[in-house]
């Protein structure tokens, strides 16, 4: 019994120097194969901020990609816009119709810098007159079902800037006509712009006429591939005949065209102020005619 309560007495055996202050922080953990705490904390530490630092990374990449996507769908919207502005549908037609007469009347073999010239210079010119039509009509067409989502009449282009497309547009395209071309083909755009913007948009409220303006201005790129090829020559030229023959049935053929349209969408037209023959035809017998 004695041995026993001596053995009790008895204090517990050191497990090694500097195995003193918390038993399981400086000797057990260690000795079991794990960092004790003052050695772990910087790890810890070091690997957090780690993470940190990539977390932040990957978001700041993701917010860069976001931010990039939604520049390039803001820029692609806005040339959508611009092509919407520019009746990009109709101002390629109008683009090619300039082409045929070059075609048959360059003296030569095809040049396709004069060639490139015509079509980039009568697709801007066209443009411009496009959008100078629009923003003189653009209350106008605030008013009728089938324009009342331009991009003037919603405000997603603004009429300043409208002003400034067209006369970019305007004076570009006729620089290039004028240097990549000739001088005369210029010329003719011009009147292009200057009857259908000048002469045949303010017509539309004042004469039912007004449609035979506007198949003028809608004919002359026809004459514009002639003028390309053989400039102010062309009036002396066996192709002056051909020239005229051309813009004739071009200009004929817009009547049908334009008329069809009023008479299809004539509720719309009243509706916007416009003075057209087939708007009080029930029928469509006297447009017919």
């Amino acid at each position: 019994m004695a041995s026993s309560l001596f053995a009790a007495a008895r204090p517990a055996p050191r497990l090694g120097r500097g195995c003193n202050g918390s038993f399981a922080r400086s000797c057990l953990l260690p000795r079991l194969g794990f960092p004790s705490a003052w050695q772990s904390a910087p790890s810890v530490a070091r690997i957090a901020s780690s993470s940190s630092s990539a977390v932040a990374e990957v978001r700041a990449g993701s917010e860069t990609s976001e931010t990039v996507a939604v520049q390039g769908a803001k820029r692609s919207h806005r040339l959508a816009l611009y092509w919407k502005l520019a009746k990009g549908k109709l101002t390629v037609w109008v683009s090619l119709s300039a082409l045929p007469g070059y075609f048959l009347a360059v003296p030569g073999a095809l040049d396709p810098v004069v060639l490139a010239a015509l079509f980039t210079g009568t697709f801007l010119t066209s443009s411009s007159a496009q959008t100078m039509n629009q923003i003189y009509e653009v209350k106008r067409d605030a008013l009728m079902h089938r324009t009342m989502n331009r991009p003037l009449p919603t405000g997603q282009i603004s009429r300043l800037e409208g002003i400034g497309f067209a006369s970019a547009t305007g004076v570009v395209g006729l620089g290039i006509l004028s240097v990549g071309a000739t001088p005369a083909t210029a010329m003719v755009a011009a009147a292009t712009m200057a009857t259908y913007a000048a002469a045949y948009t303010p017509m539309k409220v004042l004469t039912p006429y007004n449609t035979h303006v506007g198949a003028i201005s809608g004919s002359l790129p026809t004459v514009m591939g002639f003028t390309a090829a053989l400039g102010t020559g062309i009036v002396a030229s066996p192709w002056a005949a051909h020239a005229a023959w051309l813009f004739v049935m071009q200009m004929l053929w817009q009547m049908p065209h334009f008329y069809a349209l009023a008479w299809l969408h004539r509720a719309d037209y009243l509706r916007g102020g416009y003075d057209m023959f087939p708007l009080t035809d029930t029928t469509g017998h006297a447009t017919a005619a």
